[in-house]
Order: C-alpha cells, then structure tokens, then sequence
C-alpha cells in the first residue's frame, strides 16, 4: 500500500464557502471539505490541521495556518471552532422521540439554547459517567454534560427516561448506593 500524504503550502491554496460546504482550490484542482480536523499535538492548535472528504479520506495536510489568505485562515478556525469547542449542558428543556427515528433534545448551554438529535447509542458516551457527552447525529457537534448529578433534578428525570442508564452509572447519589 503507497501512502502519500499531500502537504499543502498555505499560500498557494484557497478555502472558499459554497452554501454550507467548503471547497479546497488547491494546484488547479476543486475538492469539497467535509471534515477539518487536528493532528496530534493539540498542544499546537493552529499547525497540522487536516482537511478531508466525506469518507474521510485526507484531501491534504496543513503544517501551519500561518500564510493562509484571512478568508480561508477564518473559515478553517470556525470549522475547528466549532468541532473542538463543546457546549456544557446546564438544563435539558424537553426531549421528544423523532419521527426519524431517535430523539430531538432542546438544552440549554453556557453558549446559549441549542438542540440537537440522537440516533442510537452511538451518539452517546457514558464512559466517564457521571461526565456524558452527545454527539448530534446530524451535525456531528458535541456537547457535555460535566457533572450529571449536578443538573437539577428536572433535567435529570427528563434525561433517565431517555438514557440507557443502569445502576452502575446512576445510584441517586454521588458515590453511594441508592436506596433499597
């Protein structure tokens, strides 16, 4: 298997917005955005940031942000802005079953009111419960619940009927063993 990784030299390329979606106009070629992504250290946010297809295929690789035209700098920080940077769940407002299939959850957020869907247990992880963390089915975008047993106690019943939780993550108290 060959494995080449293009590297994109940022003043050579352009990032433009067509409707919801970005075009990458690189070398006299036009490919779609669909997924702007950090490498690994995120300790350096603004270098090795990758830039993907819908299959999530590797369109290229930008060492740095720095010498992108600012049209295309800005673009790339929104989209990283908006992947990186998880809401935190302060209420959960109403949760209804989707026509779809999945649920349609209204919170509100430290950003503000915001909704999102759930299809499955795929979009939801309950690992390091009594942290939960959402991921829209549709959008993609996160969201987090910090501290479940520091929500009040509306939003946690709303929430219990909707998540698969058994009594490993939920005791009705933090760190004991609920009532018998």
């Amino acid at each position: 298997m060959d494995l080449m990784i293009r590297q994109l030299i940022p003043e050579t390329i352009d990032i433009r917005q067509n409707g919801d979606s970005l075009i990458l106009f690189a070398d006299g070629e036009e490919r779609n955005i669909d997924h702007i992504v950090r490498c690994f250290p995120f300790s350096t946010p603004d270098q090795w940031i990758s830039l993907r297809d819908r299959d999530g295929t590797e369109l290229g690789l930008l060492p740095t942000l720095d010498g992108l035209n600012a049209q295309s700098r800005t673009r790339v920080e929104e989209h990283l802005r908006d992947r990186y940077d998880i809401p935190q769940i302060q209420t959960i407002l109403n949760i209804e079953s989707s026509k779809e299939g999945g649920t349609n959850w209204d919170i509100n957020t430290n950003a503000g009111p915001m909704s999102f869907t759930l299809r499955g247990d795929q979009n939801l992880n309950l690992n390091a419960f009594p942290e939960i963390v959402f991921t829209d089915a549709i959008t993609r975008k996160r969201y987090k619940i910090s501290d479940y047993t520091k929500l009040d106690r509306a939003s946690q019943k709303t929430a219990r009927a909707y998540l698969p939780m058994s009594s490993r993550h939920y005791s009705g108290r933090r760190g004991g063993r609920g009532r018998r």
